[in-house]
């Protein structure tokens, strides 16, 4: 009996976990996606290459072509550090 209550409670959790992460996904907007997609727009309307624009801000055009594809997160700093190149305000990446 015991066992059996563990496993029904055990599954109401994860229910509730899934179902709360599914609304957590509806409601907010993955940032990560937005930066990247701002960044391959700076990049661009100051028509520079993805090598010319990591040279620029000191990193590989792998990196930017990661960030630009979504497939690795920018820290804070590197964030920090194209705003101060470009004199933007970091905000700017948050804009979608």
């Amino acid at each position: 009996m015991i066992h059996d209550n563990f496993v029904m409670y055990y599954f109401i959790v994860l229910i509730i976990y899934y179902f709360k992460n599914y609304i957590m996904q509806e409601n907010y907007p993955n940032y990560y996606e937005i930066i990247s997609g701002n960044l391959k727009e700076l990049r661009l309307s100051h028509k520079l290459s993805q090598e010319k624009f990591a040279e620029i801000i000191g990193c590989s055009r792998e990196y930017i072509s990661r960030l630009e594809n979504n497939k690795e997160q920018i820290s804070l700093q590197m964030l920090l550090n194209i705003s101060k190149i470009f004199e933007l305000k970091p905000e700017i990446f948050f804009n979608y």
